[in-house]
């Protein structure tokens, strides 16, 4: 599941300027067919790229992906910032879209389930 939340245009700083009602995008596997994998999170950031109603949060006026990527993830074998295959994916997405900056962050170990 993605989902984006949004801060309120000139009102950083002030707890509700957070909205927690951005688009979501969820995607559906066959857990005996497909699994999560690295590469499919890198295909599903692809396909969010192309969703219209994520477009205001993650192009700029001219279409292009924003600069900064922030990823956050809950760490899993799948997602850690760790691992070679996330950190090679991470690159081509910096690369493929001219990115300035990407940040993965996680949870510290162990604390996930108290999100």
């Amino acid at each position: 599941m993605y989902a984006l939340c949004e801060v309120k245009p000139n009102e950083m700083g002030r707890p509700e300027a957070v909205s927690y009602s951005g688009p979501t995008y969820i995607a559906i596997r066959s857990g005996k067919h497909s699994s999560s994998t690295a590469t499919s999170h890198a295909q599903d950031l692809d396909t969010l790229l192309t969703i219209e109603s994520f477009s205001k949060f993650i192009k700029n006026i001219d279409s292009k992906v924003k600069p900064v990527l922030i990823i956050s993830s809950d760490g899993g074998p799948d997602e850690n910032p760790r691992y070679r295959k996330v950190i090679a994916h991470a690159i081509d997405h910096f690369k493929q879209y001219d990115l300035d900056a990407v940040f993965i962050v996680t949870n510290a170990p162990g604390r996930s389930a108290f999100n």
